[in-house]
């Protein structure tokens, strides 16, 4: 959420008395020198901004590693903090952007009494995973020592020379959400789940391929849109399911927020609706200023008993406004069943009634196929040189193929001005939803749930890059994590650590 920070100066006056008889006036206090410097507080050098962002994330710790980082933990338990660091350390030689491990190492060096050496340990968890962790050493009372420290200063001026480095240019990096393990849902009272999504929002800059993680919400995060120009990140938080195997699941409590990708300033999570409402899709908009609406609807398709929201003054909150103002494109429509996007208008592009054509208007094109096509998949690159679109899928059917059958294949095809016919790209059981970096690169997302991975496709060479992935990632959000009148088949969350038997941060 915004932080502002009010530091309010109380100016103490004292009276000054005389020991003898009576009460005397207080002599004049001199006239304060109008032309002498005003004291400055000592600059911290926080040292030169550092390469920000994480080669990957999603790193999953398997065999010796698991051990070591076990072992770190219990030590920690056992107040044996050089132990503990040494195992950290040592996870940390193997996996540098294992962020847990780097947070662990941090707290062994306080507590252990090495407080010199926090101040190089923090930069390096911050240049890698900012958002998570900015702000995490402030509060635990353990750390006390570390706060009152000399060390302390130059920890604060790290957190923020590393910001602007962190923010810088994140806007023309390609946003998606990843996954840290399989969803989990646990039943609960009135017929409501708490759904475990495991996932956040990350960018990743695909030219030096280094990731960043841009939002931190316990992994609930179910979708996002960016807002016109990539200025802003809104993004919708789910934790439960009102009757999850129904013929019509509902989200459970939602919440929204927005991030400056300018600045980091994150405002939220904040509650849409009063507790307990229950909805079922909900719209992630932009009024024409640039800022966040989002849009409740008591059903999954439009109309049904709207709500809008936007900040209220202070933006500390959202509340209900009669009119949404929301520009039609940059839009996210989230269902518990599927997630949508209406980001732009494909001009020029008709689509047939039967839906199994394409009719490019100034060219006198058709682009027929032999599968009913899907006009939001419709995608001009920047410059209109080339345009992706991809066959109609329902991903809460493909989920109820029978064990050993395979499931029905979407696809995804490329037409070039020019050209006569289009190219298959890929062919998957996927929905294959798409964005264009520029003229020349197709992003794509093909499979789902923890087997969705994204592309990046170059038309010119068919070179294909695959961003790293952990238990699955997806463009603007996953679809079929609850299909309507199916029972839920993710597992119950066993409460057991990331990557071990310890694996609590705190």
């Amino acid at each position: 959420m915004t932080i502002t920070n009010r530091v309010t100066l109380v100016a103490v006056v004292g009276m000054v008395f005389s020991n003898g008889a009576g009460c005397k006036k207080p002599a004049a206090t001199a006239p304060a020198d109008s032309t002498a410097p005003a004291p400055v507080a000592a600059k911290v050098d926080a040292g030169p901004p550092p390469i920000v962002g994480m080669e990957d994330p999603f790193v999953r710790l398997t065999g010796d590693t698991t051990k070591t980082l076990n072992a770190g933990y219990k030590a920690m338990s056992a107040k044996k903090y050089d132990d503990a660091r040494t195992a950290f350390a040592a996870v940390v030689a193997t996996h540098p952007d294992y962020a847990p491990a780097r947070f662990q190492a941090v707290k062994a060096a306080a507590l252990g009494g090495h407080v010199a050496d926090v101040p190089a340990l923090w930069r390096e968890l911050l240049a890698r995973d900012f958002v998570a962790y900015v702000g995490r050493l402030d509060k635990p009372k353990d750390l006390a020592p570390l706060r009152a420290s000399p060390e302390w200063a130059r920890i604060k001026a790290q957190e923020v020379s590393i910001r602007p480095a962190y923010a810088a240019d994140l806007g023309k990096g390609l946003f998606f959400v990843a996954r840290a393990r399989d969803v989990a849902m646990k039943p609960g009272a009135q017929a409501i789940s708490k759904i475990d999504l495991n996932q956040e929002v990350y960018q990743v800059d695909v030219t030096s391929k280094r990731y960043r993680r841009l939002t931190d919400t316990d992994g609930r995060v179910f979708a996002f849109s960016l807002s016109p120009g990539n200025k802003a990140l809104s993004f919708l938080v789910v934790a439960g399911i009102a009757e999850p195997s129904s013929a019509t699941p509902r989200f459970a409590d939602v919440s929204a927020g927005v991030v400056d990708l300018a600045t980091l300033e994150t405002i939220g999570p904040l509650r849409l609706g009063a507790p307990g409402t229950k909805v079922g899709a909900v719209v992630l908009a932009w009024s024409k200023d640039g800022d966040p609406v989002w849009i409740t609807r008591a059903g999954p398709e439009p109309g049904e008993d709207e709500t809008s929201y936007a900040l209220d003054a202070t933006r500390t909150a959202a509340v209900v406004v009669s009119l949404s103002g929301a520009v039609p494109g940059n839009r996210t429509t989230a269902t518990p069943s599927s997630v949508t996007t209406a980001d732009e208008v494909a001009d020029m592009v008709t689509v047939s009634d039967d839906r199994k054509s394409l009719q490019i208007v100034d060219e006198d094109r058709t682009l027929r196929a032999t599968r009913a096509l899907d006009p939001t998949s419709v995608r001009w690159s920047p410059a209109g040189k080339r345009l992706a679109y991809a066959g109609a899928f329902d991903e809460c059917k493909g989920k109820g193929t029978p064990a050993g059958a395979k499931p029905d294949k979407n696809e995804l095809y490329l037409w070039e001005r020019g050209k006569k016919s289009a190219a298959r790209v890929a062919a998957a059981p996927a929905v294959f939803r798409s964005a264009w970096i520029d003229d020349d690169r197709l992003v794509y997302q093909s499979g789902a749930g923890k087997q969705a991975r994204i592309h990046v496709y170059q038309p010119a060479t068919r070179a294909d890059l695959v961003l790293k992935s952990r238990a699955g990632s997806a463009l603007w959000g996953f679809g079929a994590v609850i299909c309507p009148g199916a029972a839920a088949d993710v597992p119950a969350d066993d409460g057991a650590g990331e990557d071990g038997e310890y694996g609590s941060e705190e």
